[in-house]
């Protein structure tokens, strides 16, 4: 393993941890939100009984969705990139062809999905 794809790794484990901690601060930012009585579909309930709080949602919680699809994407996008440009030396041609187009395929289907997810939340938040 070459050192530029080890440090690749590190960047992009890095990024997934940030995806993650803005993942958990749009979930409490959404909790926060609404009373505490409300145990799930935060979302359909925001929605559905307290239109009023649309506004601070788009203010407060949905950038912190859009984060988090940035730093998951880049994570991806990182690892990925590491592997195309620094293969490690210890997988076969077929092995790393095989993981780098799945790889590809699987990240770019993700991707295409958080941004469908975080369109619909837009558009349904906006007033």
């Amino acid at each position: 393993m070459t050192v530029s794809f080890f440090l690749l790794v590190l960047a992009s484990i890095l990024f997934r941890i940030l995806g993650l901690r803005a993942g958990r601060a749009f979930e409490g930012r959404l909790k926060a939100l609404l009373p505490r009585s409300v145990m799930h579909s935060h979302f359909a309930t925001l929605l559905g009984e307290f239109p009023d709080r649309l506004p601070a949602f788009r203010g407060s919680a949905l950038p912190m969705q859009a984060q988090a699809l940035f730093f998951n994407s880049a994570a991806c996008a990182t690892f990925l990139g590491g592997l195309w440009a620094f293969p490690p030396e210890f997988l076969g041609a077929f092995d790393l062809a095989l993981l780098r187009y799945s790889g590809l395929f699987i990240v770019l289907g993700a991707f295409v999905v958080d941004v469908a997810a975080f369109i619909k939340a837009e558009r349904l938040t906006r007033a």
